[in-house]
């Protein structure tokens, strides 16, 4: 979290440099983030993983401070997994979940210079998320698809560089989830037996979660007048 408090206290404690010249301006933004991660234990096979998230907004200026910005974006992740049944190791590879979702931020500017700045403001979005995993008794495989429906309000905060007038080059620093609620619903079945069942339930978060983006960068371009 202390990203975001510093990056709040530059924004709203500083001398602000006046930037009258975006004042009104529309935008339009896309941001790409990619994770790769590899686990290779002591005896056995590795796992790995891989994620990806993109997302595209179209803002305006309402001040030279202070921007607003609606937002779609979709996430999809997958992994190649080994689970031990019995004697037998079982390989399992594909896409693990994918998710879409739209929002609308309030962004607040603290600019350095006519070349560099930061960003920070809260947030509300909802998303629809598919997920499906696995997991092993030691002796059976289950397979569990859950459709999840959420909504939350949260914190963000990035630095911006101006390639020139029209391109502005983004990253974000951090993000926090302060308010979260979930609802999700499926269903669990054994992939060698008739064993199944259905499964729902209620998630809510009303602390702090905090976490650093893990590759990300964007783009933004300013429409002319």
């Amino acid at each position: 979290m202390k990203i975001i408090y510093y990056t709040f206290l530059l924004i709203f404690c500083s001398a602000t440099i006046a930037f009258a010249q975006l004042e009104g301006k529309r935008f339009i933004s896309g941001a790409v983030s990619t994770n790769f991660d590899t686990y290779k234990p002591e005896t056995g096979k590795s796992t790995n993983g891989y994620a990806y998230g993109v997302s595209i907004g179209l803002g305006k200026f309402k001040t030279a401070t202070r921007a607003g910005e609606w937002s779609i974006f979709s996430n999809m992740n997958g992994s190649k997994k080994n689970f031990n049944l019995g004697t037998d190791t079982t390989t399992l590879k594909g896409i693990d979940g994918f998710g879409i979702g739209t929002g609308y931020r309030w962004s607040f500017y603290k600019h350095f210079s006519d070349k560099f700045g930061v960003f920070g403001g809260p947030g509300i979005s909802v998303r629809y998320n598919y997920i499906k995993q696995f997991q092993s008794d030691g002796q059976e495989l289950f397979e569990q698809k859950s459709n999840e429906i959420s909504a939350s309000l949260d914190l963000s905060a990035g630095a911006y560089y101006a390639l020139n007038d029209r391109w502005w080059l983004t990253a974000s620093l951090a993000f926090s989830n302060p308010v979260y609620a979930t609802y999700s619903f499926g269903k669990s079945k054994g992939r060698t037996t008739a064993t199944s069942y259905d499964n729902s339930g209620l998630r809510y978060q009303l602390s702090p979660s905090f976490n650093f983006p893990s590759v990300g960068i964007g783009l933004r371009y300013f429409f002319k007048d």
